[in-house]
């Protein structure tokens, strides 16, 4: 009979086999574990489900519960990922048994949102899961940035001695995850991902990372610090062809007016599939947060709460300003 439940040590290895079997299909220099660090971990096994049929893993679901800082104040989110089924059980409702299982731990714990990132969007409306939020892809390949020069600094690769500063830039942004202790150096350390910094004397004024282990190949997913300065690192990834785009969130649009002054090409993007899990719970959570009274959605609809991007590719605010980004998608 099949069950779901939360994975034990042992069934906590037979779902990474399970997900790297289906989503690396392809041979990749790196593993599902590598680019998912958090996720994946060991350490996450209350938040690691899957379902069983006998003794054997046949599906499992992921979830990273991580705080945010948000336009009202910290609110927590859960990330979901790995969302697989092995090939002899789809077609049985195993996801969205999965799914359910997850979004009822998620409200039980009280945190009012969860998000997923697919190109199947379909598995997952169901659920209650639909576009939201709202994200800037930033094209500056064609970019005139060749004025740019670096004075009083240099440009040198990303080093292991550089996270703590690396990490105290990325706090700068207003809508960020709030990562937990040992989140950096995992996730800078994914294998795969290749990071500049612009360095003056000691103090890094500026840095990025292209690529998510295997993913997002030709972007940057998570950039920090002065403008100016990333600016001047997104010239040097493109001489050095490790990217010709970038991902801005909702906060840091700074850089993309910069980029654009300059050439660059943009397009808005929902930030993800979004379903809010616990909206009285979100409700109370902004409203505490407030300065002012503001008037929230009365529904569970995550665009009127996070915003959206029609079709016609204009983005829509919404009653609050969230961003996964960076590192921080699983």
């Amino acid at each position: 009979m099949l069950e779901i439940r939360t994975a034990s040590l042992a069934q906590h290895a037979a779902m990474l086999a399970l997900v790297d079997a289906e989503i690396r299909t392809d041979v990749t220099a790196t593993c599902a574990w590598d680019d998912f660090p958090l996720v994946l971990a060991s350490e996450n096994r209350d938040w690691q489900f899957v379902a069983i049929e006998g003794k054997e893993v046949v599906g499992c679901l992921a979830c990273l519960i991580r705080p945010f800082t948000t336009s009202c104040g910290i609110i927590s989110v859960a990330g979901i990922g790995s969302v697989v089924t092995t090939a002899r059980w789809r077609g049985r409702g195993i996801s969205s048994r999965l799914q359910r299982f997850a979004l009822e731990r998620i409200a039980a714990s009280e945190v009012p949102l969860a998000v997923l990132w697919t190109d199947r969007p379909e598995y997952y409306a169901g659920c209650g899961f639909g576009a939201a939020g709202v994200e800037y892809h930033v094209d500056y390949e064609d970019c005139d940035l060749n004025d740019l020069l670096v004075t009083g600094g240099q440009i040198r690769p990303y080093q292991d001695q550089d996270t703590a500063q690396v990490a105290a830039l990325y706090a700068r942004h207003p809508l960020r995850t709030v990562r937990a202790p040992g989140d950096a150096e995992s996730l800078y350390g994914m294998p795969g991902t290749r990071g500049l910094v612009f360095v003056e004397g000691q103090q890094l004024r500026g840095y990025l990372f292209a690529g998510k282990g295997a993913d997002f190949p030709d972007y940057v997913t998570e950039f920090g610090g002065d403008s100016e300065a990333v600016v001047v690192l997104l010239a040097e990834a493109r001489r050095r062809q490790i990217a010709t785009k970038v991902l801005v969130p909702q906060g840091a649009t700074a850089l993309q007016r910069l980029l654009v002054a300059r050439g660059a090409r943009w397009s808005a993007r929902p930030s993800g599939y979004w379903s809010v899990v616990a909206a009285d719970v979100l409700r109370a959570t902004v409203s505490t947060a407030a300065s002012t009274v503001a008037r929230w959605p009365d529904s569970n609809d995550a665009a009127a709460w996070l915003g959206s991007v029609d079709r016609t590719g204009t983005p829509h605010a919404g009653a609050l300003q969230l961003a996964v980004w960076g590192f921080d998608s699983v």
